[in-house]
């Protein structure tokens, strides 16, 4: 019982969240993270398709943030890990922003999610 208590502890040590931060860089987001190194070069070149911000997770919360950022005028990318999340987000946008719903950009697969952020040294 002493260990497991010692292994809770570390768990939720900032040691051991890097770590953890570390195996969640491998796979499918380590390879959008080198997507979207190769992308900032476009974004560097002022490409307009680019967004502002990014948003993954879009649960009650998550579509809220994403749709008032949109409605200001920013553009936002939003992708989430149930397609149809980024579906309900894009149809919301559709039917609650009128002319702003272009700034919301709905993403399925998060390769592509992170390449369509820009830089943010831009």
């Amino acid at each position: 019982a002493g260990e497991r208590a010692s292994e809770r502890a570390s768990a939720h040590s900032p040691t051991g969240w890097a770590s953890g931060a570390a195996r969640a860089a491998t796979g499918t987001f380590a390879a959008a993270a080198a997507a979207a190194a190769a992308g900032r070069g476009a974004a560097r070149r002022g490409l307009s398709t680019m967004s502002q911000f990014g948003l993954y997770g879009l649960a009650v919360m998550g579509q809220n943030f994403a749709l008032n950022v949109a409605e200001k005028g920013f553009s936002i990318s939003v992708c989430n890990r149930s397609p149809a999340k980024v579906d309900d987000c894009v149809k919301r946008a559709g039917e609650e922003l009128g002319a702003n719903a272009s700034n919301l950009k709905g993403f399925h697969d998060a390769e592509e999610f992170v390449t369509s952020l820009a830089n943010a040294s831009n």
